[in-house]
């Protein structure tokens, strides 16, 4: 009874539309900013094997001074933490993903 009610409403289309386009550009924009938290991870973590790599002794005297501070200081996990407690990388994102589909079945079944 109550889906048929639902279902003879008129569904107003341009808030419909308008609230998919704002989900789809927030997922979108937080895509982003975990794909990259993750890539800047990634990358200071490649940074301290290419400095072990590296012919240092080929290095000016002043390079070779500074080549155990800046690896020391790479030796430190970078990420992008977003309220100061979520890590952003892929997994936080499919994370969110995963918790926005469960809150929406939910919400259907309660219907």
């Amino acid at each position: 009874m109550l889906q048929e009610e639902l279902a003879q409403e008129s569904i107003n289309w341009e808030i419909f539309v308008f609230i998919l386009m704002i989900m789809f550009w927030t997922y979108i924009d937080l895509f982003m900013v975990c794909y990259f938290g993750e890539e800047l991870t990634t990358a200071f973590e490649e940074l301290t094997n290419e400095i072990y790599r590296c012919e240092w002794n080929l290095f000016p005297n002043c390079v070779q001074r500074i080549l155990p501070i800046v690896l020391q200081i790479s030796q430190q996990p970078v990420q992008i933490k977003g309220f100061a407690s979520f890590v952003c990388s892929r997994d936080t994102f499919k994370k969110v993903v995963n918790g926005g589909y469960s809150y929406f079945t939910i919400l259907r079944k309660f219907q």
